[in-house]
């Protein structure tokens, strides 16, 4: 619920990138992170390197 007010709080034009999720939490997270959906929401990949 916290993470969707935030996110709510950008323009709708900004995708957002999730990072650093702990392993032992993550399926959870995701399917949390799923009910949200949101088009411009990346779930990131472990070893991948963004630049923004």
């Amino acid at each position: 619920a916290k993470f969707a007010s935030e996110l709510r709080k950008l323009r709708s034009d900004v995708e957002v990138v999730v990072v650093h999720i702990k392993p032992s939490f993550r399926e959870s997270i995701l399917a949390e992170l799923r009910e949200l959906a949101t088009p411009r929401l990346q779930i990131g990949v472990p070893g991948r390197d963004y630049e923004f």
